[in-house]
């Protein structure tokens, strides 16, 4: 029997796409929540004519494994020590860059942008599944709660051989002393507004394509990114249109900064900066008998110069 909880995620960063780098349990493991799983079938039927009803059996064909898990938004301890969900980052197209007392992750737009390797522990089975490239990355915030990301993944199916019997290792995570930091302090601002809200969601959808191969064991070379929308959501409460009036900034097309921190102490602090993003429609809502908005945005490269749409920065 298998425990359905007893689950475990190793990630790491790939130096050559779809080559193993073999994530350790010591170095690679993280801290998620459940995590889902499923092959990416493409079975082909056989389009043959027979003398009778019916139809023959589909020829089996997996081409990739789709993988998804929250993590939370914890720091590494250390501001210039990447944390380990830098792999799961750097998937989804976002470079790492470490300065004097941070660690930054801006969006990328390259094609042939990193990959990671990931194994799926559940209980006695054990998944490898390489090339993962990261199609959404959400990040969801409420006050006084835990901050966590939601990462959706795809890399390519080994075939059977890549799902194997193994026994359940015993993990070291990453700085276990480190509690991730609720939602508060938040140092919230909308256009320069410092709005009171309880939600902030911001999500980074991805565009994957399969470059496919007849040379390929399954058909495909790799999966790659080519393109991405960054959007999200805010809910600050209804104050006078003097102090923040959302119809002018939408009629208008007004285009400015959104900027939230999660968390104070250092290596343990991510600030999340959306530039040039722009209201959607506004909308009313209410939270506690209070009158809020229910604001969406979406943010956006700038003809000058692109990939700022959003900035993840650990300090």
């Amino acid at each position: 029997m298998s425990l359905e909880e007893k689950q475990l995620i190793l990630a790491k960063v790939e130096s050559i796409y779809g080559n193993d780098p073999t994530p350790t349990v010591g170095d690679n493991a993280l801290l998620t929540g459940k995590v889902s799983i499923e092959i990416a079938d493409a079975s082909r039927e056989r389009k043959v004519l027979l003398p009778y009803f019916g139809a023959l059996q589909k020829i089996p064909l997996g081409e990739g494994v789709k993988i998804s898990f929250p993590v939370e938004v914890r720091g590494s301890g250390v501001a210039t020590t990447p944390p380990r969900i830098a792999a799961l980052l750097r998937a989804a197209n976002l470079t790492e860059s470490i300065g004097g007392a941070y660690v930054d992750y801006d969006p990328n737009s390259s094609a042939a942008g990193e990959s990671c390797t990931i194994w799926f522990y559940q209980d006695g089975v054990l998944w490898k599944v390489l090339g993962c490239m990261a199609e959404s990355v959400k990040l969801s915030a409420k006050a006084n709660e835990i901050a966590t990301l939601e990462f959706s993944l795809i890399g390519l199916w080994g075939g059977k051989a890549s799902v194997t019997d193994v026994s359940f290792p015993a993990p070291t995570f990453e700085a276990t002393s480190i509690v991730p930091p609720m939602f508060r302090s938040a140092t919230f601002t909308v256009h320069t507004y410092a709005g009171i809200i309880e939600n902030f969601e911001v999500t980074i959808k991805n565009k994957i394509a399969k470059r496919m191969s007849a040379n390929a064991s399954n058909g495909i070379y790799r999966y790659s990114i080519v393109g991405r929308e960054v959007e999200g959501s805010i809910d600050p409460e209804l104050v006078a249109l003097s102090s923040f009036n959302p119809f002018d900034l939408w009629e208008d097309g007004d285009a400015g900064t959104i900027t939230a921190t999660i968390g104070s102490a250092a290596g343990n602090q991510f600030v999340i900066t959306l530039s040039n993003t722009v209201l959607t429609p506004p909308k009313l809502g209410g939270r506690e008998g209070m009158a809020t908005y229910a604001l969406a945005f979406t943010a956006h490269p700038t003809l000058s110069a692109g990939n700022g749409e959003i900035k993840i920065r650990q300090s």
